[in-house]
């Protein structure tokens, strides 16, 4: 039984806390892309604890922050550029790569089904194309959301999806196609344009995720020249994490396209062309959403 009073009480917690749960919780080494940050920063995180930044009417200029992030990472990502409706990029923040995952998932779910449903076909049975050796919230987003996975399988010399089976695997119910860039196995980056080159071939409309989680902030200044952002016809979304390579934890996602109408609509007969707001409701801990609002003519 504790005798103490409140706040010494609470300094005891506080204190038995953090040496029984902060110390087991460090990383195993090479295990996790878990970088370490800078004081500033750790500052910086310790002076908004008392924030409620998914408040944007309390706290607007925290809307205003994920917005010049949003146009950053847009043009890092190729989105197009210039005045008007139907260029820039649009975004929200969320929690990690999971959620922006789950995001993605969700707007190509609902981009698939507005489609059919303006076609007067069936909406049973989605389902989604993505290698073996995905993230484990990608199996997440399937259940969550009831969505078939497709998996092309690695082989003992292939880590990644081969574009050809990926493709062979495409019908009229697939709602996507994952491609990694920088597999969580081996950092391998998948050939999204190989994959995008293909349905364009066959002239299929299936979008393309593009799970950057790790690579997202590696290919744009190692590999500039690498095509595997919205550069590409069918790529519609992007998830990308900061706090694998940087210094600074933090975590992202973009849309494109009619996926980023779908997610912020109801079904309908078809889509507005309209892209979602930047001041979606979210935590601003770790993550942000974002889309160019392209229209491509398919």
């Amino acid at each position: 039984m504790l005798t103490k009073t409140p706040q010494k009480q609470s300094g005891f917690f506080c204190h038995h806390l953090h040496g029984a749960s902060l110390v087991p919780l460090l990383p195993t080494p090479r295990l996790l892309l878990t970088p370490s940050q800078e004081e500033e920063a750790e500052k910086l995180m310790a002076e908004s604890f008392s924030k409620n930044f998914i408040d944007y009417e309390e706290y607007p200029q925290s809307a205003d922050i994920q917005n010049r992030c949003v146009s950053m990472i847009g043009r890092l990502f190729n989105a197009p550029v210039g005045v008007g409706e139907t260029v820039g990029a649009v975004g929200t923040s969320c929690v990690g790569s999971s959620e922006a995952i789950m995001l993605g998932v969700l707007a190509m779910k609902k981009r698939w089904k507005n489609k059919r449903v303006a076609e007067g076909k069936s909406t049973d049975r989605p389902n989604l194309v993505m290698s073996s050796a995905v993230q484990v919230c990608w199996e997440k987003a399937t259940r969550y959301f009831e969505v078939e996975e497709k998996l092309v399988y690695c082989t003992e010399d292939r880590y990644v999806i081969d574009p050809e089976e990926t493709v062979n695997l495409v019908d009229e119910n697939t709602i996507g196609i994952c491609c990694i860039l920088g597999s969580t196995y081996t950092g391998e980056y998948e050939d999204v344009k190989a994959v995008n080159d293909l349905l364009i071939k066959k002239g299929l409309d299936t979008p393309i995720h593009v799970d950057a989680a790790s690579g997202g902030f590696v290919a744009p200044f190692v590999v500039p020249s690498l095509e595997w952002d919205f550069r590409l016809q069918n790529v519609v979304s992007i998830n990308v994490s900061g706090h694998k390579v940087a210094s600074l934890l933090s975590a992202l996602v973009s849309f494109a396209d009619e996926c980023s109408t779908a997610l912020c609509t109801p079904v309908s007969a078809g889509s507005s062309g309209a892209a979602p707001s930047t001041s979606r409701r979210s935590s601003s801990s770790t993550s942000t959403t974002l889309a160019p609002t392209r229209r491509h003519s398919r």
